[in-house]
């Protein structure tokens, strides 16, 4: 993402995306009045996103990149991309893939690299060499924190932080019903569930101030994801 005060930055696109989430809970008839103002002013002066901002998640494409993977490359430059967001090597080295995307005229800005679970040191330092090879500027981590993780193998029994579940919970009521109901969601999710139990920072963010509308629960997570987005 752009990032020199010109186009849209990655903050700007956290909260743009945060707003676009916020608006998929509410009926197309409030959305309008959401959608007006903000980044939506820029564009309608002429503002995009240069072609080489955008990029593509490869993991999307895993099927296709396993079968062919220099195949799926140039087939992506040739539609016009210019940047991935890597999901592994596909069975090579990273010296190895960065010469594959190269080949294709294409660059990796990013990477989907999960946090060894359970923790690894050495693994991570391996994965973070990688991404220094490849020369993206970040690492994607997939999962929210994983507070337990199953010896003998069972994924179902997996716990964690999550950072979605009060995002869930507000999205849940209904939008003529939000104000009146927030501050009884908010309760809630002070409450501790030793089975399920909320991230922190999320946390922090909402217990004892209940949002208004879910277009403030967006603005939360998206100050919340914009305090941590940094290089």
């Amino acid at each position: 993402m752009r990032e020199d005060g010109r186009g849209l930055d990655r903050r700007g696109f956290l909260r743009g995306a945060a707003t676009g989430a916020a608006l998929t809970a509410m009926p197309l008839a409030a959305a309008p009045a959401l959608a007006h103002g903000g980044h939506g002013e820029d564009h309608r002066r002429g503002h995009s996103i240069p072609r080489e901002n955008i990029s593509i998640q490869l993991y999307t494409l895993r099927d296709q990149m396993a079968a062919d993977t220099q195949g799926t490359l140039n087939a992506l430059a040739r539609i016009g991309y210019r940047a991935v967001e890597h999901a592994g090597f596909v069975g090579r080295t990273a010296t190895e893939f960065k010469a594959m995307l190269r080949n294709a005229g294409l660059r990796a800005t990013s990477g989907h690299q999960g946090i060894p679970q359970p923790y690894d040191a050495a693994a991570w330092q391996a994965q973070i060499r990688d991404a220094l090879t490849i020369g993206q500027r970040y690492i994607v981590n997939p999962a929210s924190p994983i507070t337990f993780f199953p010896t003998d193998g069972d994924l179902s029994k997996i716990r964690g932080l999550p950072t979605a579940a009060a995002w869930r919970a507000y999205a849940a009521v209904a939008p003529s019903e939000f104000e009146a109901k927030s501050s009884v969601v908010t309760e809630r999710l002070a409450k501790d569930d030793a089975n399920r139990p909320l991230n922190a920072l999320v946390r922090a963010a909402f217990v004892g101030k209940p949002p208004k509308t879910m277009q403030e629960v967006a603005s939360r997570y998206a100050d919340l994801l914009c305090k941590f987005d940094k290089p």
